[in-house]
């Protein structure tokens, strides 16, 4: 495996361990505090944001040890891996759109008194973001290289077979 994917499967690794414990503590907050009706939502979209990204990240990991570099991928784990390839574009347009949003109304000039917090928890969905859009590029790229790698195996074994 080169650099390219050892790279790749160490930040799918680390992008799924810290989903998967945001995922447990919103559960914690949640369940733990009365909230107005108005955050059920917000919490369900954040929840399902958050149950995306490992699911995504686990089946990049899976594709890596079974299909790298160069079996057929099934029909099923295709359908799934674009099944959840669209989800996580949307995450991140939905990301995207919540870092400009939060971030205009946290360095706004009247908000400049608040506490650093929320500049640190603006930061690392940034930095969430930013690891996202890397696996989903490199999401797209593994595809399309493991596909293109099975023809060519297929095809240089027709080739030994006809020699």
């Amino acid at each position: 495996m080169t650099l390219k994917w050892k790279i790749f499967f160490a930040l799918n690794i680390l992008l799924a361990l810290s989903a998967f414990i945001l995922l447990i503590l919103l559960f914690v907050a949640l369940f733990s505090m009365n909230y107005r009706i108005e955050y059920y939502l917000s919490f369900a979209i954040f929840i399902f944001a958050l149950s995306i990204m490992p699911l995504n990240s686990f089946l990049n990991i899976f594709l890596l040890q079974r299909y790298y570099p160069d079996k057929l991928i099934s029909k099923g784990i295709k359908k799934l891996y674009l099944l959840l390839l669209t989800l996580t574009g949307i995450i991140i347009l939905g990301m995207l759109i919540i870092c400009i949003y939060a971030g205009a109304e946290e360095f706004d000039s009247r908000n400049a008194d608040r506490d650093a917090n929320r500049k640190i928890v603006l930061l690392i969905l940034f930095i969430a973001m930013i690891i996202q859009i890397i696996i989903f590029t490199m999401q797209i790229q593994l595809l399309a290289l493991i596909k293109r790698n099975n023809q060519k195996s297929m095809h240089s074994l027709i080739d030994s077979i006809g020699q």
